[in-house]
């Protein structure tokens, strides 16, 4: 009987591709009955008092999907060639050995102790996200991050926790952002950066409300692994490496040589973010050179290497091909010409909100806004322009504008079935939308306790920030 149960449970699992499938299917009955609509641009920013209705523009299916794979290459062409490079890397670096052992080594050293590598592991990718490190990259970090949950013996969706709530997170309110903070406050006509302390406060706070709630995760289920919200299925079946395959051996100065150059890489990718904006495809580039020289390192042949290359490239497919699936729900948006009528109905409400609500109703706008344009700075080119004035019409500061816009931006971006990247890394993890939400909501409605609190105060003091 309970195996049977756990086959009936497993069943309603709803597949990946079978959701986006399907949210390709509404968006596209709906852009039949949401009118055609556009804003007027200059230099790419809009107008707020150009939108007007255009002649409707029917979507034609088949012909999204006939060049579904220019509108994904258009739109994610480098992160989709450097996710097979990335997963080949990884794959060649943990099959040295180098990444087990160097965790075993750790694990037996630190026992129940090691369970601390899960908060420092967010305060670093919090900072990372705040200087906008790791965002449009994050994805890379899944496979590495299912090694460290397979040794802990954690879950997936620590896994995927790990990798995109730290960055992310860190981005939400970050004092040093360029694409969110910098471009919206040059839109609104505010010094950039301006608001630094108020913003640095908010991303300390948030950061630490995520390191606290991760490590309560992963203490409760390493305790009782009946409390993850995987119910039951196991990380061991993700194919990153093999478990067993070096019991018996020993951490040595070849493994450490290896971690170090793999590490440096990290650094340096970080580093090149800032000073040379490196993307996905630097990212594989430089895993791929530390890999290289790993398998060197590990007296490993390039033919035995380059097996493994390809094996792990091979673990990176499904990602793939939904990113690609997930290209075809933008292209819809863009081609119908409903995305700026979506804004422009969704602004309207809040010109009827009372001063203290204002900025809390902005926040749910940009929420909303968020899951056809998930791109922060996209998002900000068109919705700060109405943002701006409206909020002086309403009675707050455009820096309290701004800051609601970057919550609303950061806030749905983990959870919005609409973003390829997201939902490729969900697939690569082997986690499900459902247990996903059911992973993040606890978290996300502790979150909204300081978001709500400090919009109220900005609105209250009048917070101008410079």
């Amino acid at each position: 009987m309970p195996a049977k149960h756990a086959k009936e449970k497993k069943s309603k699992e709803l597949n990946p591709f079978v959701l986006i499938t399907w949210i390709i299917v509404v968006f596209w009955i709906l852009s039949f009955f949401i009118p055609s609509g556009q804003f007027e641009r200059v230099d790419n920013v809009v107008d707020p008092d150009s939108f007007h209705i255009v002649q409707k523009i029917h979507v034609n299916i088949f012909q999204e999907i006939l060049t579904m794979g220019t509108s994904a290459l258009k739109a994610s062409g480098s992160l989709i060639l450097s996710m097979l490079v990335v997963g080949g890397s990884l794959r060649m670096i943990t099959e040295t050995g180098a990444m087990d052992l160097g965790l075993d080594a750790i694990i037996k050293r630190y026992g129940d102790k090691t369970i601390a590598i899960i908060p420092i592991l967010c305060c670093l990718l919090g900072v990372c996200g705040s200087a906008t490190v790791f965002i449009s990259t994050a994805i890379t970090l899944v496979p590495i991050c299912i090694v460290i949950a397979q040794k802990l013996k954690l879950d997936n969706a620590v896994a995927v926790g790990l990798a995109y709530l730290g960055p992310w997170i860190g981005f939400m309110a970050s004092p040093i952002n360029v694409s969110t903070t910098a471009t919206a406050q040059s839109l609104a006509g505010i010094p950039q950066f301006s608001g630094f302390g108020v913003r640095l406060v908010m991303t300390v706070i948030f950061v630490l409300i995520l390191a606290a709630f991760m490590t309560w995760y992963c203490v409760r289920i390493r305790k009782d692994p009946s409390k993850s919200v995987m119910g039951g299925q196991s990380i061991d079946s993700l194919s990153v490496e093999a478990n067993s395959a070096y019991a018996g051996q020993k951490f040595t100065w070849k493994h450490g040589l290896i971690l170090l150059v793999f590490v440096a890489g990290i650094v340096y990718f970080a580093i090149g973010t800032k000073l040379w904006k490196y993307g996905p495809s630097e990212m594989a580039g430089i895993l791929f050179v530390a890999a290289v020289f790993g398998n060197i390192v590990a007296g490993k042949s390039l033919d035995e290497g380059y097996k493994t290359f390809v094996k792990g490239g091979q673990t990176m497919v499904s990602t793939v091909l939904m990113i690609i699936l997930a290209s075809m729900i933008s292209a819809i948006l863009t081609n119908g010409l409903i995305i700026d009528t979506v804004v422009y109905y969704i602004s309207l409400p809040l010109r009827a909100l009372p001063k203290a609500m204002a900025a809390i109703g902005m926040f749910v706008a940009n929420c909303l806004i968020n899951i056809p344009i998930p791109s922060g700075s996209a998002q900000a080119n068109v919705v700060m322009p109405i943002m701006a004035p409206l909020s002086d019409v309403l009675g707050i500061t455009r820096q309290t504008a701004i800051l609601a816009y970057q919550y609303g931006d950061s806030f749905t971006n983990l959870m919005n079935p609409t973003s390829a990247a997201f939902m490729g890394a969900l697939a690569l993890a082997q986690v499900s939308f459902k247990k996903w939400m059911k992973f993040i909501t606890p978290l996300f409605t502790v979150y909204l306790i300081p978001i709500v609190v400090s919009l109220v105060w900005a609105t209250a003091t009048g917070w101008m920030g410079f």
